[in-house]
This record gives C-alpha cells, structure tokens and sequence, in this order.
C-alpha cells in the first residue's frame, strides 16, 4: 500500500494481491519496523498467524487508522507451526540479504524451544561481513 509500510492482503480475495488500486477490503497482516534512539537502532517484523484480533482494537498498529487487520487464521488460511514459519522466514531473509541459509546457522539445529532465542541472537552469530 503506498504510503502505508507492512504486508497487505485483500481479504475480499486472500490468496491474490491484485494490486492496492484493486484491493476491494485491504486490510495488514503484517508489520515491519525500524526505529532509531540513541544511536540504536532496533528493527523487526511480525505476521499475525492467528492471534486475538480483539486485542487490536486497543491499539492503532504502525497509526495506521484507515484500515484494519487480520491474521491467517481469520482468513481461512492453514495456521502452520510458528516455528516452522520462523525458519522459513530466516531462510528467506537470508536470499533478500543476498546471503544462502548456510551462511547463518541451521534453523533446523534449533529446538523449538529456543527457536525465538536463536533468532533474537542469530545476528550477532552469523558469519555476514
């Protein structure tokens, strides 16, 4: 959505994005952030797989007031394992950085347990120059 940073979805046909001039109910799935204090700076994503979207309506994610927002869940889509979704994410992350998955640790090697640890950390871990 131009202006509007984060993933879109048209819930009135989720499993295509016709483009946000075609999007007949627009609505985000997914956020993306960067915020810079002190010379830190902290960055991250989140895509709503199926959480309480009642809980949204106490908060204006990224201000954004026009439209609302969904999750897989309420879309009808298959809910997979968090895990399996982050280390997918990981490995797609590390292709957009122009870097294979096998120049960050496996994912794979991870228990679930400590999954969300591992990618908390997995940036000071890497081998990036």
């Amino acid at each position: 959505m131009p202006g509007l940073v984060g993933l879109w979805v048209d819930a009135a046909r989720p499993a295509s994005w016709r483009g946000h001039a075609l999007a007949e109910r627009p609505v985000k799935i997914g956020a993306i952030g960067v915020r810079l204090s002190r010379w830190v700076s902290m960055h991250g994503f989140a895509l709503n797989v199926s959480p309480d979207l009642s809980l949204f309506r106490s908060i204006v994610p990224c201000g954004v007031t026009t439209y609302g927002v969904c999750s897989m869940q309420s879309l009808g889509a298959a809910v997979p394992d968090v895990s399996d979704l982050a280390a997918l994410a990981w490995i797609q992350l590390a292709g957009r950085l122009g870097r294979g998955a096998s120049t960050f640790l496996d994912a794979s090697e991870v228990p679930d347990a400590e999954l969300g640890r591992w990618l908390m950390s997995a940036g000071r871990a890497s081998r990036v120059a």
